[in-house]
């Protein structure tokens, strides 16, 4: 037991060291670094789109809300930097 004991803590912090977080990737698909959205953000305003909001992140794809000529999109920048935009969506109704 005096020797297990001495193994088990010297495994654990092996795995707890090889599972540290950079501050720019904590390690889920969801996950998205600045540089990331600063580079889909480009993306997006290359494109000809004015990024307005980014909803979400998933594998390296940002989802985006961005404008165009007064209409709203969604678009989609996949983790090579393709952009991928919707027709625009309808206008919320007041009421």
């Amino acid at each position: 037991m005096r020797v297990l004991y001495p193994t088990l803590v010297s495994l654990l912090s092996i795995r707890s060291s090889a599972f540290a977080q950079t501050p720019d990737f904590r390690g889920t698909v969801n996950e998205v670094a600045p540089a990331q959205e600063e580079r889909a953000r480009a993306a997006v305003t290359h494109a000809g789109y004015q990024p307005t909001v980014l909803q979400a992140g998933q594998d390296g794809n940002l989802f985006f809300t961005a404008m165009r000529e007064g209409n709203i999109y969604t678009v989609t920048v996949t983790r090579s930097g393709q952009v991928f935009v919707s027709t625009p969506l309808p206008e919320a109704r007041a009421g």
